[in-house]
């Protein structure tokens, strides 16, 4: 995210997003997060979301105009859409993962 100045990795001049890719990366292991709400936030999910879930396939409905904005949108983000062609689905479905 470009956070910790690469020349003075003490500074964060950008936005942290508490990724700790700093904390694992720090070979001195000097770097850490004290803040009582993230650090309750990190118990929270690691209490409940340990436990590896199955995969989820999630379709909707949709029409040739949204699934080429979709398209368009997931494309830039990374993601892929695909269309599954049905004939009594008007614009076919859209599915992810």
């Amino acid at each position: 995210m470009g956070a910790i100045d690469p020349k003075n990795t003490a500074l964060v001049p950008g936005t942290c997003i508490k990724c700790q890719a700093c904390v694992r990366k720090c070979t001195k292991h000097a770097k850490y997060f004290d803040d009582p709400a993230f650090l309750s936030h990190v118990a929270m999910l690691e209490a409940n979301f340990t436990e590896p879930k199955e995969n989820q396939l999630f379709c909707k409905k949709v029409g040739e105009s949204e699934a080429r904005t979709l398209r368009k949108w997931l494309r830039r983000s990374g993601y892929v859409l695909v269309i599954l062609a049905a004939s009594n689905l008007p614009g076919g479905t859209a599915c992810r993962r």
